[in-house]
Parts: structure tokens; sequence; C-alpha cells
């Protein structure tokens, strides 16, 4: 665990932001509250390193459109998304907008605090704007036709085997082209992966 790690907290409800910050400083991070998504947008002009904890249902501005932000603007942090009302649909939207988790309020205290783990190691770990477009694009231009058409059905938010009937293809197939895919990308996961075709942007093979 880095120490040296902060956990920002964007969640409209204050007890909850009070006993979540209890949470994570107990395990040696350092946490910042934040009542809106306006607020932490505001708190700082750079882009912030670490792991977000964001509810979905903000006043304002939404969880889900922070996430957005965050993902327009490559700011190095990992999110995840917290709810006590989610559903399928909310998930998945989440997932494809480049949240690392989706999680249901009330959740196991461990179970959190392994998943920020997770995410302020991956937060460090992740391309960075140095590492840039360029680099990217680079790594995007050696994948093959076939991977780049795999890409696509990835971002979509389509799995193995819903790519594979569309393709005309064994799963197997398409989970052997997928880790081909993150290991030229150097992609530690599949949010990560998503938020690499977003930054690419109109680059097409």
């Amino acid at each position: 665990m880095n120490r040296d790690s902060t956990v920002y907290i964007v969640e409209d409800d204050h007890s909850m932001r009070g006993a979540l910050a209890l949470l994570l400083e107990g395990e040696g991070y350092r946490t910042e509250q934040y009542g809106s998504a306006e607020e932490f947008l505001s708190a700082a002009d750079e882009p912030r390193t670490g792991c977000a904890l964001v509810d979905v249902r903000l006043p304002g501005k939404s969880g889900l459109d922070l996430l957005r932000t965050l993902t327009e603007k490559a700011a190095p942090v990992q999110v995840v998304m917290i709810s006590g009302h989610g559903d399928i649909p909310m998930a998945v939207s989440a997932m494809r907008a480049g949240a690392l988790h989706f999680i249901e309020k009330p959740f196991e205290p461990a179970a959190l605090v392994g998943i920020v783990s997770e995410a302020v190691r991956l937060a460090e770990s992740r391309p960075q704007n140095t590492d840039s477009i360029e680099s990217l694009r680079t790594r995007f231009h050696t994948l093959t036709p076939r991977e780049h058409e795999i890409l696509r059905h990835v971002a979509q938010g389509l799995s193995s085997k819903q790519i594979a009937a569309e393709l005309r293809i064994s799963p197997r197939t398409v989970d052997n082209h997928r880790a081909s895919i993150m290991d030229k990308m150097k992609a530690t996961n599949l949010s990560i992966l998503i938020r690499m075709t977003m930054l690419l942007g109109g680059d097409r093979p």
C-alpha cells in the first residue's frame, strides 16, 4: 500500500463521506472529501492522481458526468462508482465510460479497501499524459486488422461470446485476440483499454 496515495470521495451524503474517510484513513490513505462533482473539479486545476470514489447520484453534475469529464481529460485517476440504486444498464454505462468498478451500497469494508488498493496501484502504473496520444497511437497501429476489428467490438461493451457470434469465430479465438490486444496496448485491465480507445478518438485501422 502506498501511504502517499490519496482517495477522493465525491459523495453528497455527509455521513457516508465521513464513514468512508474514517475507513480509508484507518488503512493509511489520505482522503479528500467533496459534496459535488463541481466542487471536486474546481478544487484543483491539475489532473488528480489516485482513486476517486464517486457516487452516481450527485446534485448538479452527476457521477457519470464527472466520470466522463475525467476520462476526456485523461486524468490519471481510477474511478470507482458507488450507488444505492444501481442497476445493470447503469453499471454498463459506467464501465464503458471508464470506471474501474461499480459497487452498490451497502458494501463490505474489506471489499471496498481491496478495490481502492487495486485502483491506486493501477492509477500509479497507467499511462500518463507523457505516455500520450503519440505513444498510444504507435501501439494502436501494431494491432492486426482482426485485432482492430475485435477492439471496436470490445469498446462497444460486447462480450467474447457476442463478438464470436458477430464475427463467426470461436470465443476462444476472441479471447486470444483480446489478450494480444491488451499486451500490445500495455493495458492492465479492460477499463484502461477502453480509455485508451477513447483517447485515440478518430484513429482507424
